[in-house]
């Protein structure tokens, strides 16, 4: 972030000076992006004094943050909440598995208790491993406390919110793009089939699954 920032001063004075604009390099570019809040700091980090150390790097450098992972964070929740931090909370099993153990399974109530703004995220825990299936996560979340209106917005419209696309998904809202996932039951359940698919408009699969 301070190569980033030193190359937009760089950039700034070259303007002045009628001067080409130096080139940067692919990671400049990134984190100047970043710096512009284009597009968030996204830190993968579980221990509380990672959290911390995340939250002041995003106040000195008033760029938006992510936070994934985070399995202590209840420690840090207050913090957490007085900045406008958002979390991606991955698989309860997953979090089952941390120092934290079964504390840090109630992260994705903790959050909603605390109005701090997130989403549940899937992902195979490590390489290799099968990726969970996301809807089996969120009733998960759901078993530990999570309201089930509040796990399918996790992984609906919370999401499409995090990642700055909630005016084109996330919800059934006239004008958005349509993309649907049809279900003969609860989608929660295990049981239950998905019957039927349909991106943009366009019915694209009546298969049971």
């Amino acid at each position: 972030l301070e190569d980033a920032q030193a190359w937009r001063a760089a950039a700034r004075r070259a303007e002045e000076a009628g001067e080409p604009v130096p080139t940067p390099s692919p990671a400049q570019a990134q984190f100047a992006a970043v710096l512009a809040r284009e597009v968030p700091l996204l830190v993968t980090a579980h221990r509380a004094s990672d959290l911390l150390q995340a939250l002041r790097i995003a106040d000195e450098f008033e760029v938006e943050l992510v936070l994934d992972g985070a399995s202590e964070l209840v420690d840090v929740l207050e913090r957490v909440r007085e900045s406008d931090a958002r979390v991606l909370v991955p698989s309860p099993l997953r979090l089952a598995g941390t120092a934290r153990g079964s504390e840090a399974l109630q992260t994705a109530t903790k959050l909603v208790e605390a109005n701090v703004p997130f989403a549940l995220r899937s992902g195979a825990p490590e390489p290799g491993t099968p990726t969970p299936i996301v809807l089996f996560e969120a009733a998960q979340a759901a078993a530990y406390g999570l309201p089930v209106e509040r796990a399918l917005a996790a992984v609906t419209i919370d999401a499409a919110r995090i990642l700055g696309l909630e005016h084109r998904i996330g919800s059934l809202e006239v004008g958005k793009d349509a993309d649907l996932a049809l279900f003969d039951d609860d989608p929660f359940q295990f049981t239950s089939h998905c019957i039927g698919v349909v991106i943009e408009g366009v019915v694209v699969s009546e298969r049971k699954r």
